[in-house]
């Protein structure tokens, strides 16, 4: 069997679907490189032009990053001219905004992104697409709603017993 033909037996459903992310990402971060983004930093871009501003942890929970990853992310975009960043009046928070430049490169980058999500769904119907989208979003929904909790897990196992206790 050549490796491109295996398919587990358990959990078949999840295997396909990080593939299928991998594929998408490597061809994302491929149609991104030069103009300086990664698919983390074109989604923040993306963000804050729906919301004109916002802050690294507003940012951090849109794209389901850590506030630690969201500080590299805005760092670089400030550093490249996308965003510019200032504390609000009042507080500590620092707010980000999109630079003309960087609606520039939004908008580039917009176009290969679309260019991807069509290739992607391109073996499939309009109609197709859409039932796709509609039962991925279902099944976060469902995930998300609670439907971890129904997991059994295992018990933590006991921890192992030294038979010899003056070896410590």
């Amino acid at each position: 069997m050549k490796p491109d033909e295996y398919r587990p037996r358990v959990g078949y459903t999840s295997w396909l679907l990080k593939r299928f992310e991998r594929i998408v990402a490597s061809l994302l971060y491929d149609s991104l490189r030069d103009l300086g983004l990664t698919p983390s930093q074109y989604g923040a871009l993306q963000v804050l032009i729906r919301l004109e501003k916002a802050s690294s942890a507003e940012l951090a929970r849109a794209l389901f990053v850590t506030p630690q990853a969201m500080t590299g992310l805005v760092a670089g975009l400030e550093r490249q001219g996308y965003i510019t960043r200032k504390p609000l009046q009042s507080s500590r928070v620092i707010e980000a905004a999109v630079t003309p430049l960087g609606l520039k490169v939004h908008d580039e980058a917009k176009a290969r992104v679309e260019q991807i999500n069509a290739l992607m769904v391109g073996a499939l119907s309009e109609e197709e697409s859409e039932m796709l989208r509609g039962m991925l979003e279902r099944c976060i929904d469902h995930l998300e709603r609670g439907g971890r909790g129904n997991l059994e897990l295992p018990d933590e196992p006991e921890p192992l017993e030294d038979p010899d206790p003056t070896t410590h």
